[in-house]
């Protein structure tokens, strides 16, 4: 309810990474003794991967729906 009337985009990314980073480590270290140090590297890389590719479609969506939304707009 918060994060509705909060302005700051530093904050509520930072109140989004915070509990991310703690669960990644969470879960690596209860994954980590099914796992060799390869496997863990590779799981590693497979989360970046998904985050990293979710972060650009959002971004790229929006992007394009503002410049839909700007190019209705008549000057």
């Amino acid at each position: 309810f918060a994060l509705i009337f909060n302005q700051s985009l530093f904050v509520m990314t930072a109140i989004f990474a915070c509990p991310c980073l703690g669960y990644f480590i969470f879960f690596m270290v209860k994954v980590s003794e099914y796992l060799t140090i390869g496997n863990m590297f590779g799981m590693i890389m497979m989360l970046f991967t998904f985050w990293a590719a979710f972060i650009f479609s959002v971004s790229y969506i929006l992007l394009r729906v503002y410049n839909a939304l700007i190019s209705t707009l008549s000057v």
